[in-house]
């Protein structure tokens, strides 16, 4: 007859085993879960505000969220130094173009440039003749420093580049024909024909800018 004594310790075995096998599968699997890194969670939506002073729109901080969330930005914190950084880059822009808006700056060489090649063509300014654009250029130089009014308007026409708009010009002119009549006085003489060019007269500043 077999021997139950040596039965009951084989089942006991084998169920032993089965355990130790069934506990070294979990122990496993949690370290391998342990070992695996875990994903990182994007926010979907990030707590942002504009700082103090910006001079940017709240859309941007729309962008700001769009542009966090593509480079996997995790809080709330870095994604507010992004809003930072795309702040002081606005600012350094507005900054350059506002150098590059007054005398002597680039934008106002171009604009200047562009208003008397404008003037230079217009059949009742230059009609391409720069000697004539220069006569009227005169006439309206004449116009503006006869009143402390005229005189008051030159700094502003200098800041804005607008001296030789053709606009500008015609208005100045108009006047001087009107008034034609009545020679234009300057500190009680007859103004002498101007030998200093346009742009020294209307943009002495801007002039000495571009030429250092």
């Amino acid at each position: 007859m077999p021997d139950a004594t040596l039965d009951t310790a084989a089942a006991a075995k084998a169920s032993a085993d089965a355990t130790a096998a069934t506990q070294a599968a979990a122990d496993a699997a949690t370290a391998l879960a342990a070992a695996k890194p875990i994903a990182p969670v994007i926010p979907e939506k990030y707590t942002l505000a504009l700082p103090e002073g910006s001079l940017m729109s709240p859309k941007a901080l729309e962008r700001a969220t769009v542009t966090a969330k593509a480079l996997k930005v995790l809080s709330d914190a870095d994604a507010q130094s992004l809003v930072g950084a795309m702040d002081a880059e606005a600012k350094d822009v507005v900054t350059h173009y506002e150098a590059a808006r007054q005398p002597g700056g680039t934008i106002h060489q171009e604009l200047v440039a562009r208003h008397t090649a404008e003037s230079l063509t217009h059949p009742q300014l230059g009609n391409g003749d720069p000697a004539l654009l220069e006569r009227k250029t005169l006439q309206a130089s004449l116009v503006l420093n006869e009143t402390a009014a005229g005189r008051a308007l030159v700094p502003l026409l200098n800041a804005s580049g607008d001296a030789q708009h053709p606009a500008v010009l015609l208005f100045l002119n108009e006047i001087h024909d009107a008034r034609r009549e009545k020679p234009l006085l300057v500190g009680g003489d007859l103004a002498p024909p101007s030998t200093v060019p346009i742009e020294k007269r209307f943009y002495p500043q801007g002039v000495q800018t571009a030429q250092k």
